[in-house]
């Protein structure tokens, strides 16, 4: 019996040691993420780029391999791109707000380390972003998850964001200028009074977005699923909606005098006396009531 109650004694002691153990071991690798996260976050304030590239992909180590961590870190992040890339342009390097889209160079040349921070934070879709007011043009953003992202007012002129998650985005007021949005994924997303002269939509996926408002001259738009799309007032000329589908979409007072409507499919789209069509278009006959 005596020997029975010393084994349980020495099994017990042995758990607790290694409960205790166990303990140490997180807190020691807690107290080496945090000094790990101290050392990166120094490196964002170097005067070198270099450096500061290597401090953004040292904080998503950390987030890769610390849940804990990965909040603190998307937020230091989203508050370099915002004090690094402001809209109107401040830094030293940054375009002049005025400059002619067609001298838009890659963000990756004129901002190397806020298009790493967009780089680290595209793979990342663990939560909002607010992106509000920034400058990303020319910006590559192509399949980044920027779902529910907040980009009011951003500047995303020339930027490549093909195939990107932006399912209810926030792009009110953004400037979207020749902007590549190809199989993008855009459902529910608010881009009221949104510029997007000249960008490619086509294949995008748009249900129930509101672009209201919105400014859609010269766009294209082929093939890209707009169903129950909210157009009311915007502008489409010369927008190319081939094949496009538009059923359920409302289109009170939106333009589309000289837009392209060759397949387009309209049926159950809701129009009023303001609406604007192509001379000769039956658009009661293409399945639009008003």
């Amino acid at each position: 019996m005596r020997r029975l109650w010393a084994a349980v004694a020495a099994a017990g002691g042995a758990g607790l040691l290694w409960v205790a153990s166990s303990a140490y071991r997180r807190i020691a690798r807690q107290g080496e993420i945090t000094d790990r996260f101290v050392s990166a976050v120094d490196q964002l304030g170097h005067g070198e780029t270099d450096v500061r590239i290597g401090g953004i992909y040292a904080l998503e180590r950390i987030a890769r391999y610390s849940s804990v961590d990965r909040a603190a870190v998307r937020e230091v992040l989203v508050a370099f791109i915002r004090n690094h890339a402001p809209w109107p342009p401040r830094p030293p390097g940054q375009y002049r707000p005025n400059a002619p889209i067609d001298m838009l160079t890659p963000l990756r040349d004129w901002a190397p380390d806020v298009q790493a921070c967009l780089d680290v934070l595209g793979r990342d879709p663990g939560g909002r972003l607010d992106l509000h007011a920034v400058d990303l043009r020319g910006a590559d953003l192509a399949g980044a998850h920027l779902e529910g992202a907040n980009l009011t007012g951003a500047h995303l002129d020339k930027a490549d964001l093909s195939g990107a998650h932006l399912k209810g985005a926030l792009l009110r007021d953004a400037n979207l200028e020749a902007v590549d949005l190809r199989g993008a994924w855009l459902e529910d997303a608010v881009l009221v009074g949104g510029c997007l002269g000249w960008a490619d939509l086509s294949g995008a996926h748009l249900p129930g977005a509101i672009l209201s408002l919105a400014h859609l001259s010269r766009t294209r738009l082929k093939d890209a699923d707009m169903r129950r799309v909210n157009l009311v007032g915007a502008d489409l000329a010369f927008a190319d909606l081939g094949g496009a589908h538009l059923e359920g979409a409302i289109l009170r007072r939106t333009v589309l005098t000289t837009a392209l409507l060759d397949g387009t499919w309209l049926e159950g789209a809701v129009t009023d006396q303001h609406t604007r069509w192509p001379d000769g278009f039956d658009w009661r006959a293409a399945g639009a009531s008003g």
